[in-house]
């Protein structure tokens, strides 16, 4: 096995509490190639992988021959063609349940969301399109219109959790980041 890849493996961390998963794998770069900032040669180069890179494959379905990835190591998110990604596994639905904990009801007709960094690390949350960037320590309350949210979070040196969550009106929920060690 890669030297790099054992050793991304050796320092895999999980972000708890996981969400469902929506389609996510485990990948592994085939030979060194570029990382683009969206799905297709046009797009600027902002990274090269190595081969043997461990990759997040935020869909195995991709868009334009291409998937979108977080280099697990580093935590940078990208595009890299699909031609040069094998799929390892597909990493499986969190049978622990939600990522967004219910903090009781609220006067306001947005969902109120606090969430809370208890880490030494960057940590990155995309909800749908919008992504917001967490410092060690910090803690940031959102105000979001009821509905659907797609979310993915990240860190350098942390498997991603991505999946779904349904914020009610009137409503109050709360994330708090913590990374624990499976090894």
């Amino acid at each position: 096995m890669n030297k790099g890849i054992k050793a991304a493996a050796a320092a895999l961390f999980f972000l708890l509490p996981l969400g469902v998963f929506a389609q996510s794998y485990l990948g592994i770069v085939t030979q060194a190639s570029n990382l683009r900032a969206g799905p297709g040669t046009e797009h600027e180069v902002i990274a090269v992988l190595a081969e043997g890179t461990l990759l997040f494959v935020d869909s195995g379905d991709g868009k334009h021959n291409f998937y979108n990835v977080i280099d697990i190591a580093n935590g940078t998110e990208g595009w890299i063609a699909k031609s040069l990604v094998i799929l390892r596994e597909k990493l499986p639905e969190n049978p622990q349940g939600k990522m967004f904990t219910p903090s009781g009801k609220t006067l306001n007709v947005l969902s109120e969301v606090l969430i809370q960094n208890q880490t030494a690390k960057v940590l990155s949350l995309v909800l749908n399109e919008k992504k917001y960037t967490f410092k060690p320590g910090e803690e940031i309350s959102l105000e979001l219109p009821a509905g659907s949210y797609r979310y993915r979070a990240s860190a350098p040196g942390v498997l991603p959790s991505s999946g779904t969550e349904e914020f009610a009106s009137f409503s109050g929920y709360r994330w708090t980041f913590f990374i624990e060690s499976v090894f």
